[in-house]
Order: structure tokens, then C-alpha cells, then sequence
């Protein structure tokens, strides 16, 4: 086995949470080593791509982006078909792989010390940090390093190695399977969202497009990957017949992370490693490039405590504002969830309404249909009611 000179810290992981983290200490002047897995940063993973604005204005990407959207189109159980506008961009929809390998390359111009293709395998604490193993060319390697940040993805080596497996209780898992489709029907600068009892239990289907005619089509549900790639194609069949599918990806959407132990001594686990996706709609990029910057924070104050106190601080409310949403959601029966669209339905076909998050969401629902008191009441009594009207009054 070959040791390596020491690190300040070691990044497992160069989706946007390590990227971010590495970028930041970097910047900051700190040794940072970022692994990688794969030959090469960038690569199809599953994700419909999406961003908001507000992410967006935040990350500044000069390239990776395939297209904007200001329309968002709402069908539920074929019963309910409107659309909303907003005159700026709801959000944007990336090229993973260039916005990928964009972020990498802040870091590495930053002083971030790249390595690809290197397993990552094992890590051992020492008298004064750990020793990061990882199976490069055929070989071990080891580096000593002072911190280490898991951003391993959902089925994360570090938090395996490090004992976080079990730390998960409150874990919520999106099964999905997604299609890159062509339709003529496609708009560039819509996003669909689809919820059916039959087709999408616990979860939704969606369509993101990359241009016209050219879109991101998938389904995510809460039983199994059989029953995603079953109702998928049942959905294509229905929705899209005519579709021409270029390729198609599966994986996992894990939640439930923020209320979890993210830190062990030393050790921060970042995006999906910690389970940080949203839970209601499975987005995870903003979160995770978030996490990736708040890890880092905390490493430059020399204080791993700080980083949950700061994810908290930071994605806490609209995070469990969006688990409530979750809850409620799935929790209501076909005709409790007509009654409810049909009032948006009503209120909101053709509307302009801004932004969306999960605050605003919240907000412009209770506003326009009146049956949503009575389903919280119903759902969670009282104190759930008071929680919902103190966070959008």
C-alpha cells in the first residue's frame, strides 16, 4: 500500500456537494484532495436536472444549462390539466454532466488536488485524523488526512465505513425510473408534473424538457424499481405513444437525512450521502451543493458541530415545511385531492405566480382552496394546523 503526504481534508465524491466542498476549502487555502470514482467527472446519473432561479443566481453557471422554464403544467389523475407562468424563469434545466465537471472545475482552479478513477474503500482513525484507502490503478493508496467528507452519493462508502448506516430513521425513499424522450408535443419552457392513485403512489411523474420535442420523462414511487419501470412505461404509454426513447437511467431519490447524524467526529457526510433531498419533490442539486459549502464552513471554523447547526439553519424550514407537504399530500384520498387541485385549478389556469419553493407553495395553496384547513385538520389535528398557518401567515 502506498501513503500519501497529508491533507487538510478528503472529498469522497465529485457530484455538487464534493465539488462545492472542495471549491470552498480551496478558495479558503486549505489542502484539499477530491476523489472520484469514475475516469471521469460528468456522467449520466439519475435526475431530471432541474434548478431554481434562485439556485441559479446563486451558482452563476456560465455553461451547462440546456434550457429555462417559465411554464409549469399540473395533471392529476386525469381529472385536473392547468398551467401556471412566471415572466422571469421558474428555473432552469441543466446538462448534468457539463454542470458537473463545471463545479469540479472551480475546485481544481481553485488548488483542489484532483484524483479519478481511485475506489474509494476504507478509512482508519489515527492519533490525529484518519488514513482515506482507495483502490487506484489497481492498487491501494492511502491519504492521511486531517477531515473527511462523504459525498458519496445514496449508498455512500463513507458513511458505511464510518457507522452512519443506522443513523437514518426517519429515511424516505424515491425508487425512479427516467427516460430521454423525444416528442413533438414537448414545449422547451414547460416542466409537467403528473400525480395518479395507479401510477405515481408516493411519488410523481415528470417531464423536464432539455429543448423542443427533447425532454427528461420519469416516475418515482415509494414501493420498488420493477414498480417504477412498470409504471413508466405504463405512463409512456398512455401520455406518450409516439415517443422515441434515446436512453434511460434508474436509481434512488433518498430524504430524511436532516434530522439525522451527519457528523461523526472528523467525518461530514454531504448531498445524498446524508440523505438531503427534497422530500417532496427528490430534488437534491441545491441541497447538496449547499451542504458541500456549510461542511466546508464548518471545517475552516475547525468545529464539525456547526455543520448540522448550519444545515439546519439553512435548509431546515423549507426542508420540513416540504416533509409536511409530503405528509399531507399522501395522506389524502383521491376525492381530498380533486377538491383541492380543482380549487387551484380555478384560481391559478394561466395565472403568473413567481416563485416557487416550498414556502411560497405552501403559502399559494392555502390561499386559493379552502378545503386544505379541513384536510390538515383532518391529517394532523390542531398543532399540525398551527404549525401550517404560523409558517404562511
Amino acid at each position: 500500500m502506498t501513503a500519501n503526504k497529508g491533507f487538510d481534508a478528503v472529498v469522497v465524491g465529485a457530484g455538487p456537494a464534493g465539488s462545492s466542498a472542495a471549491f470552498h476549502l480551496a478558495k479558503a487555502g486549505k489542502k484539499v484532495l477530491i476523489i472520484e470514482k469514475d475516469r471521469e467527472v460528468g456522467r449520466n446519473v439519475l435526475c431530471a436536472e432541474g434548478i431554481s432561479r434562485k439556485f441559479y443566481e446563486m451558482v452563476k453557471p456560465e455553461k451547462g444549462i440546456a434550457s429555462e422554464i417559465r411554464k409549469i403544467r399540473i395533471k392529476v389523475e386525469d381529472e385536473i390539466d392547468f398551467q401556471v407562468y412566471s415572466t422571469k424563469p421558474f428555473g432552469y434545466i441543466l446538462e448534468r454532466k457539463i454542470f458537473d465537471r463545471l463545479l469540479y472545475e472551480r475546485a481544481v482552479e481553485s488548488g483542489a488536488t484532483p484524483i479519478v478513477g481511485a475506489r474509494f474503500v476504507d478509512l482508519k482513525s489515527t492519533n490525529d485524523g484518519y488514513r482515506v484507502i482507495a483502490l487506484y490503478k489497481g492498487r491501494e493508496v492511502e491519504f492521511v488526512t486531517e477531515w473527511v467528507i462523504g459525498a458519496d452519493g445514496p449508498a455512500s462508502g463513507v458513511g458505511l465505513k464510518a457507522g452512519f448506516q443506522n443513523e437514518f430513521e426517519r429515511e424516505v425513499v424515491h425508487y425512479c425510473s427516467q427516460v430521454f424522450l423525444f416528442h413533438p408535443e414537448i414545449q422547451a419552457d414547460t416542466i409537467v408534473f403528473f400525480y395518479s392513485h395507479e401510477l405515481t403512489p408516493g411519488g410523481y411523474a415528470w417531464v423536464f424538457p432539455k429543448s423542443t420535442g427533447f425532454a427528461n420523462v420519469g416516475l418515482g414511487v415509494n414501493s420498488s424499481w420493477e414498480d417504477a419501470e412498470n409504471n413508466l412505461n405504463a405512463f409512456l404509454n398512455r401520455y406518450y405513444p409516439e415517443g422515441k426513447i434515446l436512453g434511460y437511467l434508474r436509481g434512488v431519490v433518498p430524504s430524511g437525512g436532516i434530522d439525522g447524524q451527519l457528523v461523526k467526529n472528523r467525518i461530514l457526510l454531504t448531498g445524498d450521502a446524508a440523505k438531503l433531498a427534497d422530500p417532496m419533490s427528490g430534488g437534491g442539486i441545491a441541497n447538496a451543493y449547499i451542504s458541500g459549502d456549510l461542511a466546508a464552513l464548518a471545517i475552516l471554523n475547525n468545529d464539525p458541530r456547526l455543520y448540522p447547526r448550519m444545515i439546519k439553519k439553512n435548509l431546515g424550514r423549507d426542508y420540513h415545511i416540504s416533509s409536511t407537504i409530503r405528509k399531507i399530500f399522501y395522506s389524502m384520498s383521491h376525492d381530498e385531492l380533486i377538491g383541492i387541485f380543482k380549487d387551484l385549478e380555478r384560481s391559478l389556469n394561466g395565472a403568473n405566480i413567481g416563485e416557487i419553493d416550498a414556502v411560497s407553495a405552501l403559502k399559494l395553496v392555502a390561499k386559493v382552496s379552502p378545503k386544505l384547513a379541513v384536510v390538515l385538520a383532518n391529517f394532523g389535528g390542531k398543532a399540525l394546523y398551527e404549525f401550517i398557518r404560523d409558517v404562511i401567515s
